[in-house]
């Protein structure tokens, strides 16, 4: 792809626990970059993933209410600006207000998982 982002943050290697992480876009054929203001937040922005087609970007951010990380989405369009993020959008208005959760490690895939979680734990097992 043309670009590249990266979380940027004070110090350390695990950024979702930084309020200062920022998602910075560099692009490649220039070395320019840019904390795109459209996507960032006053609190933690960091894991993301893009979508195949380099186009989507999903995130997690703690924007929501500061101590859950939620996933928003975003667009980058063909002169490279991201479009401003949005809430992961469900079907009950209230989700995330009773939701106890958060969404750390984001990832866009484009079709089911077909392995299930206790066959992961098997394959790991049999590895010791």
């Amino acid at each position: 792809g043309k670009y590249m982002l990266c979380t940027l943050h004070d110090y350390g290697t695990f950024p979702i626990w930084h309020k200062e992480a920022d998602l910075c876009l560099v692009d490649l054929s220039t070395g320019k970059s840019e904390v795109p203001e459209l996507v960032n937040s006053d609190d933690t922005d960091s894991y993301h993933s893009w979508a195949q087609n380099n186009r989507w970007i999903v995130f997690s951010s703690k924007r929501y209410d500061g101590r859950y990380t939620k996933l928003y989405i975003s667009y980058l369009d063909k002169m490279g600006q991201f479009q401003k993020a949005f809430l992961l959008p469900q079907r009950d208005p209230g989700f995330y207000d009773a939701f106890f959760y958060s969404y750390n490690r984001p990832e866009l895939i484009t079709g089911a998982i077909k392995v299930s979680p206790r066959s992961w734990v098997q394959k790991i097992n049999e590895q010791k």
